[in-house]
């Protein structure tokens, strides 16, 4: 497992590439640079991208709830966009 630069913000441990839990984390992996870490020392877990810049929380909050909204515009347009050729 590859083990970033950076030291745990917590307790200054190394940490580690973390699993992905849920579709809101799935989201920001996918949609942003940012990839989960834990530090297995003090059970840290958190966010960095390649250039050990951490994700805090509420940019995490805004980056999923623009995402949810994005995509519910598309799925909403794509709807109405089949609607109207069916009618």
């Amino acid at each position: 497992m590859p083990v970033v630069s950076v030291p745990c913000p917590d307790c200054g441990g190394p940490i580690h590439r973390s699993h992905t839990r849920g579709f809101n984390e799935k989201l920001v992996r996918t949609f942003t640079p940012y990839k989960a870490y834990r530090c297995h020392e003090c059970g840290w877990r958190g966010w960095f991208t390649k250039g050990n810049t951490i994700l805090k929380p509420e940019t995490r909050r805004t980056i999923i709830q623009t995402t949810i909204s994005l995509l519910v515009t598309i799925i909403l347009t794509f709807l109405l966009l089949y609607l109207s050729n069916v009618i």
